[in-house]
């Protein structure tokens, strides 16, 4: 789930909404600062999670979306149909097994 937090919104208060959605969700926690914006990405199993239920948790939070699908930073849709630049290293992988 991605939580776009408000214009303004005091760097205590970033930091307190991000730690209440550690302790109340068990999520891990991304902040990204944009230019005028801050948004927080929950990391983790949130499919239970009801979207007003993390609304309602600070005055401050503008918008929580729920990310459609999975693995997305890493699809040719987000790279603009470019592949992935995953390197994955052969030394060690044996033929047969």
């Amino acid at each position: 789930m991605i939580v776009v937090l408000k214009s303004g919104t005091p760097a205590d208060e970033i930091t307190r909404i991000s730690e209440g959605l550690k302790e109340s969700w068990g999520v891990t926690v991304e902040k990204s600062v944009g230019a005028h914006k801050v948004i927080l990405g929950m990391i983790g199993d949130t499919s239970t999670i009801d979207r007003m239920q993390i609304q309602e948790f600070s005055p401050w939070i503008e918008q929580v979306l729920r990310v459609e699908k999975p693995f997305k930073r890493v699809s040719r849709e987000f790279r603009y149909g470019e592949a992935s630049e995953v390197v994955v290293p052969l030394k060690g992988i044996q033929k047969g097994l």
